[in-house]
């Protein structure tokens, strides 16, 4: 890895940091789903969204609403809203994520003469040189957001962090509370950058990158996809340098796709929101994804674009249970895509967090490493330089 390496923690304890209480929860997804010869039978049910008001307020409102194959239908006017699910006076840019399309942000840093966290612009100096690389190390977490034993959870997770140090650590199910955590641990702190600091993108959860220092970046983007559960989509743009100068660009992203084995449809619709034509990643980016992906149902993955190379069918037959992250299913996945002058290949790929009590979640994590190299003259048929 070179000069630019990340190094694990220095015998630095996790961070403990008060946890607050986690906001209003996600969609009520109640009994009375059922398929059968025809499919889905029409299902009422309460579903809970999120409403910005012009005032800028965020409200939790409930509808009852008539689940078909074509997904939700409000059936009946909305209920009240209860006052525990009201958020008064939304920071605007809170507004502009939820009400707009895709929102750039700035990455966060830890100021050490300001001991806070604020946009990395504001620490002025010259943008280090992209540095080539040739070996990427990922952490795939989706962390649980639920309070049980939180913080002993979250010591579990942030010992990981330490013990790992990932270049990029792709996080799903992050809660505000959470964050806190992550940002008064001395170790995140001096290493790396988060693209949120105030939990603005993380209600009631969310999905949160963090890019080690080291690594030069342009921007954090969080891009809106077709969904009924409030999903994003959160993407990094790395800067890798060339031998002899210049660097070329690397993506990478996670999302926590829609869950339930009825949402089969939703989820391809949501990878064609990141992969497709007119995704949000240019189809001749290179590009890394890793996520909570839900795909359980048989045949799913036989309609994923073909230029995704799963990292577990290069180097995942020696895991144990198939690879299975949550229960007997493998939902958590690093999806690799060669392109823009740069070759990925997995080289490695292991779960993290089974050993440990109490577990930091009801999935498993992954730590998967990525070999890069840069090609002189690229074409997505290429199997070596």
């Amino acid at each position: 890895l070179g000069s630019s390496a990340p190094t694990a923690r220095e015998g630095q304890p996790p961070g403990r940091h008060p946890a607050a209480a986690i906001v209003c929860g996600m969609a009520e997804f109640l009994s009375g789903i059922a398929a059968g010869a025809g499919g889905l039978r029409k299902t009422e049910t309460t579903v809970t969204r999120r409403v910005v008001q012009a005032d800028g307020t965020l409200v939790y409102v409930k509808t009852k609403e008539t689940l078909t194959e074509g997904g939700f239908t409000a059936t009946g006017p909305a209920l009240q809203a209860s006052p525990t699910c009201r958020q008064a006076a939304a920071p605007a840019h809170l507004v502009e994520d939820l009400l707009g399309g895709a929102s750039s942000r700035v990455p966060q840093v830890f100021s050490v003469a300001e001991a806070r966290w604020v946009d990395e612009a504001q620490l002025g100096g010259e943008a280090a040189q992209a540095a080539p690389m040739s070996l990427f190390r990922l952490v795939q977490y989706n962390v649980w957001f639920v309070e049980e034993q939180f913080v002993e959870r979250a010591a579990g997770l942030l010992g990981i962090l330490g013990a790992t140090a990932p270049h990029c650590a792709m996080l799903q199910e992050v809660t505000a509370p959470l964050l806190e955590l992550l940002k008064a641990d001395l170790f995140i702190q001096k290493h790396y950058r988060l693209s949120d600091r105030s939990g603005a993108t993380l209600a009631p959860y969310g999905v949160l990158l963090l890019v080690h220092r080291s690594v030069r970046m342009r921007h954090f983007t969080l891009h809106p996809m077709p969904t009924a559960m409030a999903r994003r989509f959160l993407s990094a743009e790395l800067l890798l340098g060339k031998e002899g100068g210049g660097c070329t660009s690397l993506v990478v992203g996670t999302a926590h796709l829609e869950s339930m084995d009825y949402n089969a449809k939703m989820r391809l619709a949501q990878v064609d929101a990141i992969y497709g034509k007119s995704g949000a990643v240019p189809v001749d980016s290179a590009f890394i994804f890793a996520g909570d992906t839900n795909m359980s149902k048989p045949g799913e993955e036989e309609a994923l674009p073909a230029d995704i190379v799963d990292a577990f069918d290069v180097v995942g037959s020696s895991l144990p249970a198939g690879g299975a992250t949550c229960g007997p299913h493998r939902l958590d996945r690093v999806w690799l895509r060669s392109g823009g002058g740069l070759w990925l290949r997995a080289g490695s790929l292991s779960i993290l967090g089974r050993e440990l009590t109490p577990r930091p979640s009801d999935h498993d994590g992954l730590l998967c490493e990525i070999a890069l190299e840069v090609c002189a003259d690229f074409g997505f048929d290429a199997v070596s330089c």
